[in-house]
Parts: C-alpha cells; structure tokens; sequence
C-alpha cells in the first residue's frame, strides 16, 4: 500500500485523490486502519 500511495504521489495527485483511488480501485476504505498512518505521513516518511 506505502508503494502505491508513493507511485500516486509522484504522478502529482492530492492526498485526497490517493485515499479516492485507493478506495475505488483497491477497496481499502481507511488507509490508516490497513497500515496504521496516514496518507500524508506516509509521503512524509518517503
């Protein structure tokens, strides 16, 4: 999941549009439940 929210990131979509895609196309409703943080902190950290 932290890959994909960075592969996401680098093509230049908002925190916002990542948790979207993630939603629809992946089914993860909440990414802090899956990996315990959030989408920004995750962008944060990498």
């Amino acid at each position: 999941v932290d890959e994909n929210i960075c592969k996401f990131a680098k093509k230049g979509l908002t925190p916002s549009q990542i948790g979207v895609i993630l939603r629809d196309s992946h089914g993860i409703a909440q990414v802090k439940s899956v990996t315990g943080s959030k989408i920004l902190r995750i962008l944060k950290a990498h």
